[in-house]
């Protein structure tokens, strides 16, 4: 059965539309530039939506928002994730929760150092990340898959750093 959601990435990302087939680093700075690119990770078999990749305040920022489920008390990434987002030049992962309207920030070079390691994944509990002010941003119009992108050339890493510098808040 086709989406009927039109909400949000999935409704451009993994059905027959548009978002189907190989981003490129070319359309992912076509794109980055004007809305966020939601970011998709292989976990378990399947592509996992592990947030938007935008610019907040000016920096490259990974953000990820629970809509319509709590918000448990610690949260994760999976550590080779966290690695290739440091690569592209993102330092930190915002976290908001919608149903209560709450942010926390998390430093992800801090999260690689001090993150509880399990299965794969650094967890942090929110208690221990920085309460910020709720922010709001766009929805994704396009997945791409983060292990494309940082198994590309040094070059791409630097293309994509360069696409979100000059990209508008």
């Amino acid at each position: 059965m086709p989406n009927q959601n039109n909400r949000g990435p999935h409704a451009w990302g993994r059905g027959g539309g548009p978002g189907r087939g190989r981003r490129t680093l070319a359309s992912l700075q076509d794109s980055i530039s004007q809305h966020p690119v939601a970011i998709a990770w292989q976990k378990g078999g399947r592509s996992v939506v592990l947030g938007k990749l935008l610019r907040l305040d000016g920096a490259p920022t990974l953000a990820t928002a629970y809509r319509w489920r709590l918000l448990p008390a610690a949260v994760s990434l999976p550590e080779e994730a966290i690695r290739a987002l440091v690569r592209l030049g993102v330092r930190r992962w915002l976290v908001r929760d919608d149903l209560r309207r709450l942010a926390w920030e998390v430093d992800l070079l801090q999260l690689l150092r001090e993150g509880r390691p399990q299965g794969g994944e650094r967890y942090v509990r929110l208690d221990d990340a920085c309460p910020v002010p709720w922010p709001d941003w766009p929805y994704a119009e396009r997945v791409v898959e983060l292990q494309e992108l940082a198994g590309g050339a040094a070059v791409g890493a630097s293309q994509l750093r360069l696409a979100l510098e000059g990209a508008g808040p």
